[in-house]
């Protein structure tokens, strides 16, 4: 691993591979870095004060604080797990990207686009510019604010190094600073190359996870939308996975951190913790039609999905309580339950990362369901707790 760049900027490690700190000597700078249990960089320090706190779902950046600027930042994803947008200061943005997967571009929530980036064919950024060409120096602009960047990589304005999540990419060097943890010799002599970035092909190629090169062009997520279409329409559903750039401003214009009403009927027949008969009741039942829509009351991964009850089966042998239904778990860890659900109506995937307000089924009467209605229900630490709290107020 690199431990010294020219006489002023020094490096350290943990773990082997993971870098702990950046000294510039120069500017009597250190940023620290500290990691989850996952391996996720979940800190930034500066000269030993909290500079960036980050939170993920998965291998998924959720959100961003910044405790010296003062700011948060929500980032949005879509259906098929894509990073589209960030939400800054009350506003949603969205990311125009080319094909080989460049933030070169930010749209406004009316659709203009404010923010232009260039960038060399190592990602160096070259210029940072409004849609007319001109220099962008307000560097609380959303302009400079957004980390996301060439390739899609997470942009360290400090030293200009990309956070590829199991390592540092530095561009102006076009390489990375530190040796491949999961190094495979390829066939040509560059493939031995353990701080080789893309092969030293960075126009073909991107490496998000810092171990593989994946080709750039934009191919594989073209085909696999593509499929996730045809899929749709070959099962008869509706694209409301599909959504267009306006639809995308109305559903997104939230951070994760929102919350929204799971119905468009804010109606409850029945309210946690007791049944009117005394019995005990661990959520709150919304009442509703047949297919009214049921919405993500607050962002997370798709953790389980159950889809295969026609009807109520309660009072029945092996009564499946919950029947056809969706649970979604926050960057907190805390689990909500969408019962009840109509056979067929669930429109997330397990693994799926959804936004409060998205739909993710329709309302039904399965499983051990006494008429219509959604079974709205949250788990902390393995307690049922009142979902009246996880509501909007």
């Amino acid at each position: 691993n690199m431990t010294d760049y020219g006489n002023n900027l020094h490096f350290t490690w943990d773990k082997g591979n993971q870098l702990a700190s950046v000294v510039f000597d120069l500017y009597n700078l250190t940023v620290s870095y500290k990691y989850d249990q996952n391996g996720m960089r979940a800190q930034k320090l500066v000269n030993g004060f909290a500079y960036m706190d980050f939170t993920y779902i998965g291998d998924k950046l959720i959100s961003q604080k910044d405790y010296i600027g003062n700011t948060t930042l929500g980032f949005i994803y879509d259906a098929m797990g894509e990073m589209i947008g960030v939400k800054y200061d009350g506003e949603t943005y969205f990311y125009m990207r080319n094909l080989q997967g460049d933030v070169c571009g930010i749209y406004d929530s009316d659709g203009d686009l404010i923010v232009k980036y260039t960038y060399d064919v190592w990602g160096k950024r070259l210029n940072v510019t409004d849609a007319n060409g001109v220099y962008i120096s307000d560097l609380t602009s959303i302009a400079h604010v957004n980390p996301i960047r060439y390739r899609g990589y997470y942009y360290d304005s400090e030293f200009e190094f990309y956070y590829l999540q199991s390592r540092y990419y530095w561009p102006a060097i076009g390489r990375f600073i530190s040796a491949d943890s999961l190094f495979m010799a390829g066939d040509a002599l560059v493939g031995t190359n353990m701080y080789a970035y893309c092969s030293n092909n960075p126009v073909m190629y991107s490496d998000p996870s810092g171990h593989s090169n994946e080709f750039s062009l934009g191919f594989a997520k073209t085909f696999r939308t593509l499929g996730m279409i045809a899929r749709l329409f070959l099962s008869g559903k509706s694209l409301l996975n599909i959504y267009s750039y306006d639809d995308l401003v109305i559903r997104y214009n939230a951070s994760f951190n929102d919350i929204e009403w799971p119905t468009g009927n804010e109606q409850v027949v029945d309210d946690y913790p007791n049944y009117p008969s005394g019995g005990e009741h661990h959520g709150t039942d919304f009442g509703g039609n047949e297919g009214d829509p049921i919405y993500a009351a607050v962002g997370g991964q798709v953790i389980t999905v159950v889809n295969k009850y026609a009807g109520s089966m309660r009072g029945s042998t092996g009564d499946p309580s919950f029947g056809n239904y969706v649970l979604i778990k926050d960057a907190n860890g805390t689990l909500y339950y969408y019962a009840h659900m109509e056979l067929d109506s669930i429109v997330v995937q397990e693994g799926e990362y959804v936004i409060a307000g998205q739909r993710i089924g329709g309302m039904g009467i399965t499983g051990n369901a006494y008429c219509i209605h959604l079974h709205y229900a949250v788990r902390v630490n393995g307690d049922w707790v009142n979902p009246a709290d996880y509501l909007p107020s």
